[in-house]
């Protein structure tokens, strides 16, 4: 599985391979007070909300992710990634599988010619999705895609989640 400190490490090496490592060490410190303060915030949340990942939705087939950096990012933004554990980062997964974990909110990855408007209508749309808790309650959050990959923008997508998951913590 993907970790946070994995990106920590290739900043580090980055940092050293340019010779700026007081920059790199300086930027993980950052990023971990970042997402220290989203964890004092959503510590307090006693039952994660449970999250279902769509990259891409067909039919009763969702692409996810399982062992993905983004299934961190949600577990520190204080979800429980809905996907099981399939032994690789980016997995299929069934609508029986969705339906039966009857997630609180929907993470869409945004990416190329698809609008989140378009992915949300297409969720909303599929008779599988429609009694959710998070279709029915219309918890939805679109990311674009590059935001869940490794980078040094990881912690603001951490931030990005937690505010979005629990904006009654961030007000």
């Amino acid at each position: 599985p993907e970790v946070m400190d994995d990106v920590y490490e290739d900043i580090s090496s980055i940092g050293k391979i340019f010779k700026a490592e007081e920059k790199a060490d300086a930027l993980i410190q950052e990023m971990q007070a970042k997402i220290d303060a989203v964890q004092e915030k959503v510590g307090a949340v006693e039952t994660p909300l449970k999250v279902l990942v769509i990259d891409s939705l067909d039919g009763n087939e969702i692409f996810t992710a399982s062992n993905a950096l983004e299934s961190e990012l949600i577990r520190l933004a204080g979800g429980q990634n809905i996907a099981p554990d399939m032994g690789k980062n980016w997995a299929t997964i069934s609508m029986e599988v969705v339906t039966d974990a009857n997630p609180d909110v929907i993470v869409f990855n945004v990416y190329e010619d698809t609008t989140l408007e378009e992915k949300i209508a297409e969720a909303e749309a599929n008779p599988a999705l429609q009694d959710t808790n998070a279709v029915q309650n219309r918890r939805y959050v679109g990311i674009p895609l590059t935001s869940v990959h490794e980078s040094i923008r990881t912690a603001d997508t951490v931030q990005y989640l937690a505010e979005n998951f629990y904006p009654e913590l961030f007000e």
